[in-house]
């Protein structure tokens, strides 16, 4: 997976921190009053548990997951190839990805005036 500039100063802070399993995310100790699991203490997030996570916090600040959707169609509605938004949003089938585009209908109106 790939990340813009404003992302990687944000991740480094992460992977600088390191963790005893050498995993960049790993599950908080239990002590940490939000581990509520024993058995995950200090054991990397799976990708479902992570994408949990992700979409109760975005939740709780009122975050919409519908960046995911915009990113995906300000990607493909640039005139880049759904491969793009595929890669960007690190899904493994573009029959995914497409779910996510909502395709400008101002791109058709211009084709369609185009074609004549």
């Amino acid at each position: 997976m790939y990340f813009s500039k404003r992302t990687i100063p944000i991740l480094r802070k992460w992977i600088n921190r390191g963790s005893e399993s050498g995993h960049v995310f790993v599950r908080p100790k239990w002590d940490d009053p939000r581990n509520r699991n024993r058995r995950t203490v200090g054991k990397p997030w799976t990708r479902n548990a992570l994408g949990g996570l992700i979409r109760r916090v975005c939740a709780r600040h009122g975050i919409p997951h519908e960046l995911r959707h915009a990113c995906a169609t300000e990607i493909y509605n640039s005139g880049r190839p759904i491969a793009a938004a595929m890669l960007r949003l690190g899904h493994r089938s573009h029959t995914t990805t497409e779910r996510y585009i909502l395709p400008d209908n101002n791109l058709a109106k211009d084709l369609a005036r185009e074609i004549g």
